[in-house]
């Protein structure tokens, strides 16, 4: 069999010029077609300046950028995403620095007992802490009792008096325990002052401190 004859570009244009010469360019277009050129033969120098449009190229020949448009208007706001999950606890902070001290408040109303008194272990008044008592002493020689004296006329026989032990005393230990004695022969002499008593674990007198209330 014979192998299929492929003119090189050379012979191909001496066949046009040939044909050209002897019959014009119509000729030579009739009888050479695509199909006779071997691809990628012809150069930029083989075409006649001008003659190629822009429907030639088919997309194959890209010129330069051309210069960056105009931004567009902006677009609508997008719907509203889902809420994410809740993050882990952050660490504790710092302890603040504490604050200033507030101001003092004013002074309550007055209490409504009619007489008290703070009483050492001693059988003297705890200054100033006292209101309508006119006197207080300890019975001598002997420990544990105390004769409080009221003012304005308050007696064992018109009113009810209350103790109670003041730990804050030193001479008071917790067994002990205080009762007052509306009459008794070591401070009622007159009937006018409160015998006040003091009591040790063993229930014996000892000495102690104590508040005293006429309600």
């Amino acid at each position: 069999m014979l192998k299929r004859f492929i003119p090189s570009p050379a012979m191909l244009i001496a066949l046009i010029a040939l044909l050209a010469g002897l019959g014009g360019t119509a000729v030579a277009a009739s009888l050479i077609t695509g199909a006779q050129v071997k691809n990628s033969s012809l150069t930029g120098t083989d075409v006649k300046d001008k003659s190629l449009t822009k429907r030639d190229f088919r997309g194959s020949v890209r010129g330069p950028a051309g210069p960056q448009g105009a931004q567009g208007p902006q677009g609508p706001q997008g719907p509203q995403g889902d809420r994410g999950a809740q993050g882990a606890t952050g660490p504790q902070g710092t302890q603040g620095t504490q604050g200033t001290q507030g101001v003092q408040g004013a002074p309550g109303a007055p209490g409504s007992a009619k007489a008290w008194v703070q009483v050492s272990g001693a059988g003297t008044i705890v200054a100033p802490k006292r209101f309508n008592i006119t006197s207080v002493t300890k019975e001598f020689g002997t420990q544990g009792i105390y004769c409080v004296t009221a003012g304005g006329g308050l007696t064992p026989q018109n009113s009810v008096a209350l103790a109670t032990l003041d730990f804050g005393d030193a001479a008071v230990d917790r067994g002990e325990t205080v009762q007052v004695v509306g009459s008794n022969p070591f401070c009622n002499t007159t009937g006018t002052s409160f015998t006040v008593r003091v009591f040790d674990e063993a229930n014996s007198s000892s000495d102690g401190g104590f508040f005293f209330m006429i309600p």
